[in-house]
This record gives C-alpha cells, structure tokens and sequence, in this order.
C-alpha cells in the first residue's frame, strides 16, 4: 500500500473521487472540502469561521450520523471533524454514501 503512494495518479484518482462525494452531498448541505478530507455542515450557507460552523444544524446531524451508521457508513460523529476518502473507496461506495444521504433527506 505504501508503495502505492509513490504513484502521482493515486493522488488525482483521490482528488476526483473526492471532487465526486462533494457534489453528491452538496444538495444536503455546504461541503467543505480539501482533496480527501471533507465535512458536510448541515447547513446552506458557506462555513468561512467558527461562528458559521457553530451555526450548524447539529442536532440534524446527529441524526443523519446515526442514519447513516445503520446503513454500515461511518461519518464522523461530530460535523466539527473531517471525513477521509482514501483509496479503498470506489465509485460504489461513494454512490452508496449520496444515496444514503439522499434517503435521510426525504
């Protein structure tokens, strides 16, 4: 797996499946995101500080955590933490995630 890491397109294939979980998850919420380490905030607007963070719908999501966490998908317990993509996650699991999402938001 290490040796992996020496190889640049691993770093691009990250950095699109990331760019894919973002929008997938944008109409639920503000992404944050920098190349596989994301955070969905529970709410429209765009989180610029601590202040916009603690804005947050953190009851809602709360429940969305504990939805998803049936579902077999571990989000951070807290919308205050990161998500990390790595190389593991494919196409599959990152249509699982939006989906899974989607169904909370119904």
């Amino acid at each position: 797996m290490l040796r992996r890491l020496r190889e640049p397109e691993i770093y691009e294939e990250l950095e699109q499946h990331g760019a894919r979980l973002e929008a997938g998850l944008a109409p639920f919420g503000t992404v944050q995101r920098v190349g596989a380490m994301a955070t969905l905030f529970m709410r429209k607007a765009l989180v610029r500080n601590l202040s916009d963070a603690q804005a947050a719908n953190t009851e809602r999501y709360g429940a969305l955590f504990r939805h998803l966490l049936e579902r077999g998908i571990y989000f951070p317990p807290s919308q205050f933490e990161a998500l990390f993509i790595s190389t593991v996650h494919g196409d599959d699991e990152i249509e699982r995630t939006v989906q899974a999402v989607a169904d909370f938001d119904d």
